[in-house]
């Protein structure tokens, strides 16, 4: 008996081990450490969020219908606004228009990132100072 919970313990770990192989190829992936309380929950591949920085404010809900063309400079502007957010700057490569947004009950940092994407804009944070620029500011 003590051999077959011993190979299903070995099992268990194989199993974990060749998902974290698996998964630890993709690029940006979040190294894991620590074999014990590895789970699907604490695997994440892709680039980091607004909230993985841990700032305060994000969390926070918005409501917004716009059915005319909003200003994207302001639209982050008022999203920061609602987010408590005291420290953003928007750099001079962020400009245009976003058309027919409807937000129903989504958090500020959920909303601030799908407006950054649709309109093709990036992100950094260094220090709790969230910097928002062009795609192309980015990539210099």
């Amino acid at each position: 008996m003590f051999e077959l919970a011993k190979y299903t313990r070995y099992l268990g770990l194989m199993a974990v081990v060749a998902a974290v192989v698996s998964t630890s190829v993709a690029q940006d992936a979040i190294p894991v450490t620590g074999i014990a309380n590895v789970s699907s929950a604490n695997l994440r591949i892709g680039p980091k969020t607004l909230r993985d920085y841990g700032i305060e404010g994000l969390d926070n809900r918005v409501n917004l219908k716009a059915i005319t063309d909003w200003d994207v400079v302001q639209l982050i502007e008022f999203l920061g606004i609602r987010g408590g957010l005291p420290n953003v700057v928007i750099g001079n490569g962020v400009a245009g228009l976003t058309t027919r947004l409807k937000f129903d009950d989504v958090s500020v940092g959920d909303a601030l990132e799908v407006v950054l994407s649709v309109n093709n804009l990036a992100f950094t944070v260094q220090g709790g100072i969230i910097t928002i620029m062009s795609d192309a500011e980015y990539r210099n």
